[in-house]
């Protein structure tokens, strides 16, 4: 009995020890030589630091200690003379002068690496990739040259040693529109502005009974990648149908000059946009027989929006919960409440892809100028919706509206779906 609890203590201090060791060798960088002199085969130092010393509940999380700025007045047209500022929290005191030991400290931080990717009309790249400490400036001007052709860029942060978590943002660098060609494409720079707009998630959707304001001096920057690979993949798709088109934002929208084109798109998700954009797509289409609009995205049109320019900086006021009257339009509505509980599934024994998650859906409207086609959505209670709905306004111009975002994401995937979009494209 003596001799068994003899061998616990033992044990037990052996164990103890062994955990005093391992937090004074893999939780003090006092000890950086040491630990240096292991090799570090399989990335075992990490692993072993985060089973023996799991991150503290106090401890701040790596998209919490980061802040990203710029000084243009439009981080979506910024200039060649401009940057971005990326600062990151100082935890070794307050500035880094010669009178603060922080300045001593600094060289201890953790690299991190920032890449740029070059999303252009039919490939991403990673266009810059620099590693950093505290702080860096991102001049605009040392891009030029290595992100040509983009239509936007999204950077990336993270740790070196611990790439798991990632900080996301989204600028685009000023090109002077052409105005060369019959097509337009209207990019969703709303929906940066608003579900990416911050490291708290706070928009639209969580604010209540106000307004929520952003201002194009702000860089969107979010711990989640949202709709801006969907943005570039539908991008993609209309590259290879449509090869020429002049690229606007849909802030710029309502006072862009139309009167030039023949196509506009709309590549994904344009939820937000005032009774204004409605009305001047309507009059657009009603102009002349060749006019055609594709609208892509089972939300689109949903949400109502007040873009304010002052000068060279554009406000977002995003209204808590005001909705556009789009049947007004002869434009399918979207109900989040009518199929969300409903099972919706695209019927793959039709052609196209075997696994595909709808996305927001569209209630397809009954109208003598609305027809629906190929009602292979299948949802519970024998409901079934449209793939797509084509308006004819005026017997003139027509609205091509694809009724599930990921449908329309995969359309050319779907030889008949695809074969009626650039039937009545044409």
């Amino acid at each position: 009995m003596r001799k068994n609890l003899f061998y616990s203590l033992i044990f037990a201090t052996l164990f103890f020890l062994t955990y005093i060791l391992i937090n004074i060798t893999i939780g003090n960088d006092k000890f950086k030589n040491i630990k240096d002199f292991f090799p570090n085969y399989f990335n075992w130092k990490y692993h072993a630091k985060n089973i023996f010393f799991p991150q503290s509940k106090n401890e701040k999380k790596f998209k919490d200690k980061f802040l990203i700025k710029s000084d243009s007045l439009n981080s979506f047209k910024i200039k060649p003379s401009e940057s971005i500022y990326i600062y990151s929290e100082n935890k070794y005191g307050y500035g880094i002068g010669p009178y603060n030991y922080g300045k001593k400290e600094f060289i201890k931080k953790k690299d991190n690496k920032i890449l740029i990717e070059n999303y252009s009309h039919n490939k991403n790249e990673i266009c810059f990739e620099r590693t950093f400490k505290q702080n860096y400036r991102i001049k605009i001007n040392d891009l030029i040259n290595t992100c040509k052709n983009s239509i936007y860029l999204k950077g990336t942060i993270f740790e070196v040693n611990s790439p798991k978590e990632k900080i996301y943002f989204y600028f685009s660098i000023e090109n002077i529109r052409k105005n060369k060609n019959k097509n337009l494409i209207v990019l969703p720079i709303s929906n940066f502005y608003n579900y990416s707009s911050n490291l708290l998630t706070i928009n639209q959707n969580t604010v209540t009974n106000v307004s929520y304001i952003t201002n194009s001096t702000e860089v969107p920057h979010i711990d989640k990648i949202l709709w801006s690979d969907k943005l570039s993949k539908s991008i993609f798709n209309i590259s290879k149908i449509i090869e020429e088109y002049d690229i606007i934002h849909d802030y710029e929208f309502v006072n862009t000059e139309l009167d030039n084109y023949t196509r506009i798109i709309f590549p994904i998700h344009q939820e937000y946009v005032s009774e204004l954009f409605l009305n001047k797509i309507v009059n657009f289409l009603k102009k002349d027989q060749s006019r055609r609009v594709l609208s892509i995205g089972g939300a689109n049109f949903f949400r109502k929006i007040q873009f304010i320019e002052k000068k060279d900086l554009i406000q977002f006021e995003f209204f808590d919960n005001i909705y556009n009257q789009v049947e007004n339009y002869k434009i399918n509505s979207f109900d989040f409440n009518k199929y969300s509980g409903l099972n919706c599934k695209y019927n793959t024994s039709n052609n196209g892809p075997e696994l595909l998650e709808l996305g927001d859906l569209s209630d397809p409207m009954i109208d003598p100028q609305i027809e629906h086609f190929f009602y292979d959505i299948k949802c519970d209670n024998e409901i079934n919706l449209p793939l797509v709905s084509l308006t004819t306004y005026d017997n003139k111009g027509k609205l091509i509206h694809i009724n599930s975002d990921n449908v329309g994401l995969n359309f050319l995937k779907i030889p008949k779906l695809k074969q009626k979009i650039l039937d009545n494209l044409n």
